[in-house]
């Protein structure tokens, strides 16, 4: 059985479910650079020891690190936070949740005093359609 070793960046980005763009876009910031560019046609390659590196960057976004932030820790010797940096993240997103939840309940004092006015409103209509009769 013959395996590719060398993925274009169309076959990559498919098979990793990720853009064309955001790839262009990690090897821009340098944190995800082709295996191989072809100096002829421009295409860029990956490899699959590439796809782990692709993983770590995903999953460090999706815990709300930077671009800067992972390709720090992509050139540092360990590729892993600090407990300093979880700490700090850790932090960041309770911030983040309490400006949320804040949110959410002006949200809903909102839509409760909406609710309000509207009964307030039919009940006038009722009141008024029996003075009326």
């Amino acid at each position: 059985m013959n395996f590719k070793k060398k993925l274009k960046i169309g076959e990559f980005s498919q098979l990793m479910q990720v853009t064309v763009k955001t790839l262009r876009h990690y090897e821009q910031k340098g944190l995800l650079v082709p295996d191989e560019v072809d100096e002829w046609t421009g295409y860029r390659y990956y490899s699959i020891d590439q796809m782990q590196r692709l993983k770590t960057i995903r999953d460090l976004q999706r815990l709300g690190f930077s671009l800067d932030e992972i390709k720090d820790l992509c050139d540092s010797y360990s590729h892993t936070p600090t407990i300093r940096q979880l700490t700090e993240k850790i932090k960041e997103t309770e911030a983040e949740l309490k400006l949320l939840i804040a949110r959410r309940n002006q949200l809903l004092d909102w839509k409760n005093a909406r609710k309000e006015m509207k009964t307030m409103v039919c009940v006038s209509r009722r009141l008024v359609l029996k003075c009326n009769v």
